[in-house]
C-alpha cells in the first residue's frame, strides 16, 4: 500500500510510508506550506494571470485554488523567509524530517536555491533529513514549492528510507557539514610578496581599467559569433587583478607574472582564462631560466598554442597577439599596431579554426573582429606611455 501512495504529498506522501510500520501517529505530525510564483496552464486554455508580477502567493492548492494570501517577492531568502515564518511556530525542538517538492514549473537551479536557503535559515538546525528537491506532486507548470516537515522517529527514518518501486520517489538523505579537503602543496596557492614597482603597477591599473571598461563592447561583440559573455569574462579577470594589486610583487617579473598566472586561473573562468593562466605560467618560467622578456614572452605564446591547440589565422587572440610580440622588440607602439592589424584581420577570415566560433557560420562571422584578439589589442594599446 505504502510504495503506491508515495507519490501524494504529506499526509499523502510521507504518512504512508510510516504506516506500513506503525499506526498511531504523533500528534500535529506534520506542516506543510505551499508557495507559487504562478498557477499551473492547464493544455489548451488560456493562463489566468491570478498572481501578479512581483508576487507570491502563499497556500494555494495543488489544483491552483486560491491560497491564503499573497507576498511580495523581492528574492528567494525573503520568499523562504515567509514560508518558514509560518513553519517555525508548529516545529517542536527536534529533529525533523523535509520535504521539498517542485510543483512542476520551477527549474533544477531554483529548487537548489531554495534549499540553500532553507539550510541557511532558523529552521536548518531543526531538520535532520531530506527528501527532495524532486517534483513528487505537480500541479502541471505550476511554478512554485511546497515544503513539509515531519517530526520523525528513528522507526519514521527507517520507513522513510525503505526502497520502494516508484522510480520517481527521491532517496531520503541525512543533512550533513560540507566535507572538505586540504589541497596539497602543488594545488595550494601560493603567497606573494609584496613589491613596489609604479612604472608596473601604473601600467597593470590603466590595462585592467581599459577592460572593464570595454565590457559592453566586448560582449556585444562576442554576440555576434559566440555566447555574449567575453566583456564580463575580461572584466571580472580585471577587477580581481585590481583588487589584489596591493600584494602584487611588482618588482620581481618572474613573481608578477606567475601571481598574475594564478589570479586569472582562479577568477578568470572559461576556456580563456585556463589559456591565459597557462601563458603568464610559462613566462614566468621561461624568465626563472633569465630568459629575456620578450623570448619569455614568446615562450608563454608558444605554450597555449600547444594547450589550446590554435594558431595565427584561426580567429582567436592568437591573431593579436603572435604579432604583437613579433614586433615587441621594436617599441610597445610598434607592438599595438600590430595587435591591431591582427584583430582587423581576423573580421576577413570566414572559418575559424578554434574555439567556439568553429561551429558559427561564414556569415556569422565576416565583418566582425574575435572579441579575443580585440581584448589583447586593447592591453597592447594601453600599454603604450
Amino acid at each position: 500500500m505504502a510504495s503506491t501512495l508515495i507519490w501524494l504529498l504529506l499526509g499523502m506522501t510521507l504518512l504512508p510510508r510510516i504506516l506500513r510500520n506503525r499506526v498511531a501517529l504523533p500528534e500535529h505530525c506534520s506542516y506543510t506550506k505551499l508557495s507559487g510564483h504562478s498557477q499551473q496552464t492547464y493544455p489548451a486554455s488560456p493562463k489566468e494571470a491570478r498572481i501578479p508580477v512581483g508576487k507570491i502567493e502563499l497556500g494555494l492548492g495543488i489544483h491552483g485554488e486560491s491560497g491564503v494570501g499573497q507576498a511580495s517577492f523581492d528574492s528567494v531568502q525573503t520568499a523562504v523567509s515567509t514560508l518558514i515564518s509560518h513553519l517555525d511556530k508548529y516545529m517542536r525542538d527536534e529533529p525533523h524530517v523535509v520535504l521539498v517538492n517542485n510543483l512542476g514549473g520551477t527549474s533544477v537551479l531554483e529548487m537548489s536555491v531554495i534549499v540553500n536557503e532553507l539550510m541557511q535559515s532558523t529552521l536548518g538546525a531543526k531538520i535532520s533529513h531530506i527528501i527532495g528537491p524532486a517534483a513528487m506532486m505537480t500541479s502541471l507548470s505550476m511554478h512554485g514549492v511546497s515544503i513539509s516537515v515531519y517530526p520523525a522517529t528513528d522507526e519514521d527514518l527507517t520507513s522513510l528510507g525503505t526502497n520502494v518501486s516508484p522510480d520517481a520517489w527521491p532517496a531520503l538523505s541525512s543533512i550533513r557539514p560540507v566535507q572538505t579537503t586540504t589541497l596539497s602543496k602543488q594545488l595550494a596557492p601560493i603567497h606573494f610578496t609584496a613589491s613596489a614597482n609604479p612604472m608596473r603597477r601604473n601600467m597593470m591599473t590603466q590595462c585592467c581599467e581599459a577592460l572593464i571598461a570595454a565590457k559592453k563592447d566586448f560582449n556585444a561583440l562576442d554576440a555576434k559569433s559566440g555566447d555574449g559573455d567575453t566583456g564580463s569574462t575580461v572584466a571580472k579577470a580585471a577587477e580581481a587583478l585590481l583588487s589584489d594589486a596591493d600584494n602584487m610583487p611588482c618588482d620581481d617579473s618572474e613573481q608578477l607574472c606567475s601571481a598574475i598566472s594564478q589570479i586569472l586561473g582562479q577568477a578568470m573562468g572559461g576556456s580563456s582564462g585556463i589559456l591565459l593562466s597557462v601563458f603568464f605560467s610559462a613566462t614566468s618560467t621561461a624568465l626563472s631560466d633569465d630568459t629575456a622578456v620578450v623570448a619569455a614572452l614568446k615562450a608563454g605564446l608558444s605554450k597555449i598554442m600547444e594547450v589550446g591547440g590554435a594558431k595565427p589565422g584561426d580567429r582567436t587572440m592568437i591573431d593579436a597577439l603572435a604579432p604583437a610580440l613579433d614586433k615587441l622588440s621594436n617599441g610597445i607602439e610598434t607592438a599595438a599596431v600590430g595587435a591591431q592589424t591582427g584583430v582587423n584581420q581576423t573580421s576577413s577570415i570566414a572559418k575559424a579554426g578554434a574555439g567556439r566560433a568553429v561551429y558559427v557560420e561564414e556569415k556569422q562571422l565576416l565583418g566582425h573582429a574575435d572579441p579575443g584578439a580585440e581584448a589583447v589589442a586593447r592591453v597592447f594599446e594601453h600599454l603604450v606611455p
